[in-house]
């Protein structure tokens, strides 16, 4: 039950799925666009399948003593808000950096990812 470890690493499956899909995007339709998007699609699924078996256990730890279904309406509308205002975050930033260069590009998404891995 070692929680916080799969949820580091679904953090970074998630983070080398996104880059994966960002390099397929930037390679056009050659060869390596197919490769690219399947082995990011993969580890986002993994991400999916180790997030969501540490949230089961993140909400079975928050609900001793109380009803697991309260808990998890609660857990549920939480991550319904939190990914609608990342959502509206996402729109407005992506908008806001369309015209810059691709090295400064690279580097606000390699900044965000370390951020995002540390944050964590």
């Amino acid at each position: 039950y070692d929680v916080k470890r799969w949820i580091l690493f679904a953090d970074c499956a998630v983070d080398a799925g996104i880059t994966m899909e960002v390099l397929a995007g930037g390679s056009g339709r050659g060869a390596m666009f197919l490769p690219l998007i399947c082995i990011g699609s993969v580890c986002k699924a993994m991400c999916g399948v180790a997030a969501g078996a540490c949230g089961g256990a993140i909400n079975l730890y928050w609900a001793k003593g109380s009803d697991i279904s309260d808990i998890n309406a609660k857990f549920g509308a939480q991550n319904t808000v939190t990914g609608s205002l990342g959502l509206i975050a996402a729109a407005i930033f992506a908008k806001s950096i369309s015209s810059c260069r691709a090295p400064i590009l690279w580097s606000l998404y390699s900044a965000l990812t370390v951020l995002h891995i540390y944050g964590r």
